[in-house]
């Protein structure tokens, strides 16, 4: 790590963007780095950051919020970029290092981390993977989108294998691949952020590009995107066909047999990982019955191939609820099985969703109804979904027009349910 944080030594550094990770990257830097100045960058006012957050903002940091946020990038020698700040914004002049949390713990610790990317399926398999090692008898650490920040763990001298969720805006600022990746599929995503699909693909990309000869990738054959990475890599590979799937899990268990055989773990713990394993909230998640209808919460879905998904593996399923922010998708599969399934009768839009998206869907023999909120599509749902039929929430579009994320979406979702019961 010594050598890694001599590159920070008597710099001046700013920390872009004041979610998590900045914060953990803030907290690093300022226990563990002789630095120059250190400042904090974020388009939020000083009044509406989070009060945990606020915490960690005293003593020398200098601040740069609001609008003019961006301003202060060519006043450091050292910018730390975090993941929700799109790279397009980010001006640097020559000589300034521009990095990331995910390119510092890879430089320090890529030996012993073990990447999982995808457009799906990533936190998933990351669950499982960490459950399989630990099973195994090794200590792991689920870090990145799934766990805790990355570079928390830099100060630790236990030995450790790290699963680090990696996704496109963390990959694209990397100049260094883990030992072991895992990519699961490409779909289209986040194009409203990526400038176009092929940004998105490279930054996929990353997770393999930097391996050597000695490293080892784990890679979707059957995805087209995918299996051209696969071709170009230096790395060992093993590729896999998504085809075990199991019920309570929303992504195919075939790379983690391909990660055991790589590891040497016996693929029988794979059995009792499953077995064990409860699927994680948003995704497909059974949630409660009200007067006979389930409710089944896939807030996750932000895509539309994860709707497609979702939409297949429930059994009477009735009430849909889609819609949101378009990032970039390809709609016409998701429209055409609204549109044809005869199981569903109902399909309720979210305000903001592409009018052409709800157009065509008015134009079906479907009942569409347009909802301003949660509430109102919860309500709209129980008292027009059958007894012994299923409502789904799985949008197939991002949130941030009506909710902070999947999470506050999916959170609501499952209070308003709860909330007829009550």
């Amino acid at each position: 790590m010594e050598e890694v944080l001599n590159d920070f030594k008597n710099k001046s550094i700013l920390v872009l963007g004041i979610g998590e990770e900045g914060i953990d990257t803030l907290s690093f830097f300022k226990e563990n780095v002789s630095y120059k100045k250190i400042g904090v960058a974020d388009a939020l006012p000083y009044e509406k950051i989070d009060v945990k957050a606020k915490k960690h903002l005293r003593g020398d940091v200098e601040l740069h919020l609001g609008e003019d946020y961006l301003s202060a990038v060519k006043k450091y020698d050292v910018v730390v970029k975090s993941p929700g700040v799109p790279s397009s914004l980010v001006k640097t002049k020559k000589g300034q290092k521009l990095t990331s949390q995910s390119d510092i713990f890879l430089s320090a610790s890529r030996d012993s981390t073990i990447g999982v990317t995808g457009t799906k399926g990533k936190s998933t398999t990351c669950m499982l993977l960490y459950n399989l090692l630990l099973k195994a008898g090794y200590s792991a650490e689920l870090v990145g989108n799934i766990g805790t920040p990355a570079l928390s763990f830099l100060s630790e001298n236990k030995k450790k294998i790290f699963i680090y969720e990696l996704s496109s805006f963390q990959l694209e600022t990397v100049n260094c691949s883990p030992w072991l990746a895992v990519i699961l599929n490409i779909f289209p995503d986040h194009l409203d952020k990526h400038k176009t699909f092929r940004d998105y693909v490279k930054a996929k990309e990353k997770i393999t590009l930097f391996q050597g000869e000695e490293d080892v990738l784990v890679y979707n054959k059957e995805d087209k995107e995918v299996a051209n990475i696969g071709k170009k890599t230096k790395a060992k590979t093993f590729p896999f066909s998504p085809v075990h799937v199991v019920d309570n899990i929303a992504t195919p268990l075939d790379p983690l047999f391909k990660v055991a055989a790589a590891l040497k773990i016996d693929t029988k713990l794979i059995d009792e990982v499953v077995g064990e394993f409860k699927g994680l909230p948003h995704r497909v998640e059974y949630f409660e019955n009200y007067q006979g209808i389930d409710f089944y919460n896939d807030s996750a879905a932000t895509i539309p191939e994860a709707t497609l998904r979702a939409i297949e593996s429930v059994e009477n399923l009735q009430t849909v609820i889609v819609g949101g922010v378009d990032k970039g998708g390809d709609y016409r599969e998701l429209l055409k099985k609204l549109k044809e399934d005869e199981r569903i009768r109902n399909i309720v839009v979210f305000r903001g969703t592409p009018e052409s998206f709800t157009r065509q869907l008015t134009q079906s023999n479907k009942l569409v109804f347009p909802a301003a909120s949660m509430k109102e599509a919860v309500d709209y749902c129980a008292g027009n979904t059958s007894r012994g039929s299923a409502c789904l929430l799985s949008p197939g579009f991002a949130s941030f027009n009506m909710f902070k994320n999947y999470k506050e979406r999916g959170d609501l979702f499952k209070s308003y349910v709860r909330a007829l019961n009550e």
